[in-house]
């Protein structure tokens, strides 16, 4: 058999050992898929809008199923671009997990496999390596914790050295810059920071000098996606992260104590959604977050072979590439833990987060050792002192077989099936389909409803939430004003705020004896919210207050409602000369052609303001009776615009700020990485 045959055979051999780690039978069978619990309360529903949108031929920039709305193509975790995404868009959105989480784990195991190939060593080495990571326990609890933004980026490591290790030529740079943007348009950006970070310094212990040419590429690719970059930094400059809020609950070292569970991953309990019996909750710690990110179990035989690689590289001084390569990546998974560990959150405590959770950094960890799985297998299959070679490879092959029961078998305590379809609760839906016209719901995130953001939704789950809407909504539900979450149901709002965010239907699991019970649901209740306010209104002049931006939230806090009587502005808004109440009531008709886009015709008696209860943005225009008019912000985070006595047309667009400038930056460096390719190096 040749070379090229047997490492196809070994490689095809390793894909079939990961799809079994992440395919049960069960997921065949048409109703089930893999379950993951942010992804049933997060990305599924996103990934069912954003493949509704695109069949309609639109690329959606804005999302009204959140928080009053929301930026959708500027959010990168919420629209990811990575280049694996597309393929979900051709399946059930039910899959999505299902079909993402085993791409990423398949395509984490061949990058493995195709660089360690690339540095020499043989087929069963470079498969065990790419198995070890694409099965460990660093990926697979995030396949139950439903991550898929950070399972879609998992492979960028291995892809990045892959690339990086190619001979000079302007086809390895291209491949270079092409794959760091690739990674780079990941919808999780800690780990493409991570594997870019590792990859460069790899560049330059490798090659010296001659990195430059390849750095630049790197650079330069990544440049070339700053039309989606660039949104997303001004996304983040206007979100809730701009506020003081109190320390987010999701910025966690590594536990001294957690580094045990790397030896025995099991010793401090687990969550209850893992199915291990019999149960031992997670304990010592004050919650199960941080279980999900310090679960950095890859077996014991990758740490038995760390530990013989380090004694013969003590014993053999003489130089060599691998030597050099094994010295580097060891080097480096030491530095990933030691700066992960609390002394370094307690350093930069008060400095600005940037990167949360330093105990992700288990990631390069987990590299480190799946290649030392390879490294040593290699060593071993190579050592003729152990006896004839067809024996070392049944050594070879015991104890990969030891180590799948072992890793194969934690790994899969993480993989779940759960019917793909959520519960229906008919007579339900009947009720808000008929009746809820254009206002809002407010559905628990954690219910498997199976309307569950199809409909226009005040809650959110979101890690990146407009600054103005996060704080309105907290005055006006009187939640406190520090509070840091990315998840929040609407059935947390009073009865008030969800009146004033024209909420009609509550479903939820609690008990609502303040809202009107109207049907049962399989976990709880829909109930309806008294006199919603209405989607559009014109709002008198009269009625405009004008506040700071302090003092809006204090009125907010004191009396959310918006019934039409009031309206709060920011000072620097034009006032409208007062006149007496007309008899005759304004008219106000909105329809909705797109996610994007708001059209509105008014009748109004008198002068006024329009207010719409949609979250205001700075990517919001509008032209009355086709004229441009400025946007203002109403009650702190809502749409108004001034409009005259008399009949008018007002038409809402969304675009999303920054796109035309982030895409003149991506042509830019597309051009300059066509000039560094052209240019010769020197000899």
């Amino acid at each position: 058999m040749t070379e090229r045959r047997r490492s196809l055979l070994v490689a095809g051999a390793m894909a079939v050992a990961v799809a079994g780690v992440y395919l049960p039978p069960g997921v065949f069978d048409g109703q089930h898929a893999l379950f993951g619990l942010d992804f049933a309360q997060l990305h599924e529903h996103r990934i069912r809008f954003a493949r509704e949108s695109l069949a309609a031929g639109a690329l959606p920039a804005w999302y009204p199923r959140e928080l009053d709305g929301a930026p959708f193509r500027a959010n990168l975790q919420s629209f990811p671009l990575v280049p694996t995404r597309p393929l979900l868009y051709l399946f059930d959105p039910a899959l999505g997990l299902t079909v993402g989480a085993t791409l990423a784990a398949e395509l984490a195991a061949l990058f493995t496999f195709l660089y360690l190939r690339r540095l020499g060593l043989r087929p069963l080495p470079s498969a065990a390596a790419g198995w070890t990571f694409a099965c460990a326990g660093y990926f697979a609890a995030r396949v139950l914790a439903g991550h898929l933004p950070l399972l879609e980026a998992y492979p960028a490591l291995p892809l990045l050295l892959w690339l990086a290790e190619r001979p000079p030529s302007t086809g390895a740079l291209l491949g270079l810059a092409a794959g760091t943007a690739a990674v780079a348009l990941a919808g999780h950006p800690q780990l493409p920071v991570y594997a870019v970070a590792v990859t460069a310094a790899y560049l330059v212990v490798r090659r010296g000098r001659a990195a430059a040419r390849p750095l630049g590429a790197m650079a330069l690719g990544a440049g070339s996606t700053l039309f989606a970059w660039w949104p997303m930094l001004r996304l983040a400059a206007r979100s809730a992260r701009t506020l003081a809020l109190d320390p987010p609950t999701n910025d966690l070292p590594l536990p001294w104590g957690r580094l045990a569970a790397l030896i025995d991953p099991w010793r401090d309990g687990w969550p209850p959604l893992v199915e291990r019996r019999p149960l031992e909750p997670f304990h010592g710690y004050p919650t199960t977050a941080w279980f999900w990110d310090t679960v950095g179990y890859v077996g014991l035989l990758p740490l038995a072979a760390a530990a013989a690689l380090g004694l013969l590289a003590l014993l053999r001084r003489s130089p060599g590439e691998r030597r050099r390569v094994g010295a580097f990546f060891a080097a480096t998974g030491l530095l990933a833990i030691l700066t992960a560990l609390p002394w370094r959150a307690a350093l930069l405590a008060h400095g600005p987060t940037i990167l949360r959770s330093p105990a992700r950094q288990l990631y390069v960890v987990t590299f480190a050792l799946a290649l030392a799985v390879g490294a040593g297998l290699e060593v071993l299959l190579r050592a003729e002192r152990l006896g004839p070679s067809r024996q070392r490879l049944v050594l070879a092959l015991l104890l990969l077989a030891l180590h799948g029961l072992d890793l194969g078998g934690f790994a899969r305590a993480f993989v779940h099936l759960s019917p793909r379809e959520g519960e229906a609760a008919p007579a339900a839906l009947a009720i808000v389909e008929a009746e809820l016209h254009d206002g809002r719901v407010a559905i628990d995130v954690p219910q498997r409803l199976g309307w569950n953001r199809r409909f226009d939704d005040v809650g959110f789950f979101d890690s990146l939430p407009l600054r103005d809407s996060y704080a309105a909504i907290l005055a006006a539900g009187g939640l406190p004003p520090g509070l840091d979450t990315e998840a929040l149901d609407g059935s947390a709002l009073s009865a008030p705020a969800l009146a004033a965010n024209s909420v009609r239907f509550v479903a939820t699991a609690a008990e609502r004896p303040d809202l009107v019970a109207r049907a049962p649901l399989p976990w709880g209740r829909l109930y309806e919210v008294p006199s919603p306010s209405p989607r559009a209104e014109l709002v008198p002049a009269s009625a405009a207050r004008f506040l700071d931006e302090a003092a809006t939230l204090d009125e907010l806090r004191r009396a959310p409602r918006t019934d039409g009587a009031r309206i709060l502005l920011p000072p620097e808004a034009p006032a409208t000369p007062a006149a007496p109440v007309a008899a005759i009531a304004p008219q106000v008709r909105m329809e909705r052609p797109s996610s994007d886009a708001i059209d509105l015709a008014v009748e109004a008696p008198g002068a006024g303001w329009l207010r719409v209860v949609e979250s205001w943005d700075a990517g919001w225009e509008a032209r009355v009776d086709e004229r441009p008019t400025p946007v203002l912000r109403a009650d702190g985070h809502l749409i108004a615009v001034r409009l005259a006595a008399g009949a008018h047309r007002v038409a809402l667009r969304y675009r999303t700020p920054g796109a035309v400038a982030g895409a003149a930056m991506s042509l830019a460096s597309l051009a300059l990485l066509g000039l560094l390719i052209r240019r010769r190096p020197r000899a």
